[in-house]
């Protein structure tokens, strides 16, 4: 069992095709193969919520932060800006 192997019988688990990795690792239990690829894709999930939960923190702390640049905001369609010409 070479790691070409290993590696073709990784894919084959996370494209669902069990029989498939059982054939690339024919000494593995069946049940082992399973096991493992449902521990790695409850790592690959842990991962992706703690990404999430990073990315919330830092978008709300971009969003909350108050304007301090001075410049005057551009008015929407339709509405004048304060202090406009003819006021």
């Amino acid at each position: 069992m070479g790691a070409p192997s290993v590696g073709a019988a990784a894919q084959r688990l996370v494209a669902g095709d069990v029989a498939g990795a059982m054939t690339l690792l024919p000494s593995t239990p069946q049940a082992a193969l399973i096991l493992a690829s449902g521990q790695a894709f409850a790592a690959l999930l842990y991962v992706l919520r703690a990404v999430t939960v990073v990315t919330a923190v830092a978008l709300y702390g971009f969003i909350d932060r108050e304007d301090r640049s001075g410049v005057a905001p551009i008015p929407a369609r339709g509405q004048r800006s304060a202090g406009a010409v003819g006021d």
